[in-house]
C-alpha cells in the first residue's frame, strides 16, 4: 500500500499531514510519489503519525521510490534496510580509532547460522585519508528475518 493510501485511511488530508509534518502540500506529495527522499528525523515522524514503524515506512516508500536513492543513518537505519531487502549498494566508513567497546554498525538481523549470513559481491576497500571505506553490493537475500 502506497504512503498516500495509509495517509487517506488515517483520514489525514493532503493539507492537514503536510502542515503537522512542517512539509508544503507538494512536498508531501513528492515524498509520497518517491520524488523527494525525507530526512530520517522526518521519516521517524511521519512513520509514528502513521502508526507505523519505521521498518514499514521504509518498505512503503521505497514502493514509490526512486530506486537510486542515497540513505545515511546508523546502525537502527541499516539494519531495518537489511532486514527489509532495501539495500542493493553498503557503505561502510571505518575509522582507525578504539573507544572501547564502541558503537554497533548493524544491529540484530535474526540471523542464527553462518549460512544465513548476508554476503557481499563486488567488494571494494579504499582507503580516504586515515579511515578505510568498505562498499559491497548483497548477494544472498535468501536469509531469515
Amino acid at each position: 500500500m502506497s504512503l498516500r493510501k495509509i495517509r487517506e485511511s488515517k483520514s489525514f488530508s493532503v493539507y492537514r499531514f503536510a502542515s503537522q509534518m512542517g512539509l508544503t502540500t507538494e512536498e508531501l506529495i513528492n515524498i509520497e510519489e518517491g520524488k523527494k527522499t525525507p530526512r530520517l528525523c522526518l521519516a521517524q515522524k511521519m512513520a509514528n503519525a502513521l502508526g507505523l514503524s519505521f521498518e514499514d515506512f521504509a518498505r512503503h516508500y521505497y514502493e514509490k521510490a526512486d530506486p537510486q536513492q542515497l540513505v545515511e543513518g546508523g546502525a537502527k537505519v541499516i539494519t531495518s534496510l537489511l532486514k527489509n531487502k532495501l539495500v542493493d549498494r553498503l557503505v561502510i566508513t571505518i575509522a582507525p580509532k578504539i573507544i572501547g567497546q564502541g558503537i554497533e554498525a548493524v544491529g540484530e538481523l535474526g540471523v542464527k547460522e553462518l549460512k544465513e549470513a548476508i554476503n557481499f559481491d563486488r567488494i571494494r576497500f579504499k582507503k580516504m585519508g586515515a579511515d578505510l571505506i568498505f562498499e559491497g553490493e548483497p548477494v544472498n537475500q535468501t536469509w531469515k528475518v
